[in-house]
């Protein structure tokens, strides 16, 4: 009888442990401001959840119509910056965002020899997307 009240147990902290990394690791995303990432990507993206109405909003990024990310955005504490990084070749890129509501956004991105940051504040009815040449939001 002990055996299988440990063997239960030690199954119960097993799928407890793994739901609670699966949370972290979800929530994480692996896309906080890292140094490393920024130094080694000409693309730099950044994604909040600005809106007042919806507490998130999923939404869908794409380079030239090959998806880049795709993610649910937390209001959180308001102004949570999500960062997503990529390296391309020199030239032009059209960058859309596409949300599960269908509201959809473009910009074109001219990439050169500098680093190019664009910004994406998703509100509950559209999508506010700019390209700058310098980093203006850290999380």
């Amino acid at each position: 009888m002990m055996k299988v009240m440990k063997k239960v147990m030690l199954t119960a902290l097993l799928i407890l442990g793994s739901l609670v990394i699966y949370i972290m690791v979800r929530d994480n995303h692996y896309t906080y401001y890292s140094e490393e990432k920024m130094q080694n990507s000409n693309l730099i993206v950044t994604v909040t959840n600005q809106s007042f109405e919806k507490s998130k909003i999923n939404a869908i990024g794409y380079v030239d119509d090959e998806k880049f990310f795709s993610d649910t955005f937390r209001v959180a504490n308001q102004h949570r910056v999500t960062y997503f990084y990529k390296s391309l070749i020199n030239g032009q890129y059209s960058f859309k965002v596409v949300t599960t509501d269908n509201i959809v956004n473009s910009i074109d991105i001219d990439i050169d020899n500098d680093k190019k940051y664009v910004y994406v504040s998703l509100y509950e009815d559209n999508i506010d997307l700019r390209v700058t040449d310098t980093l203006m939001l850290i999380d």
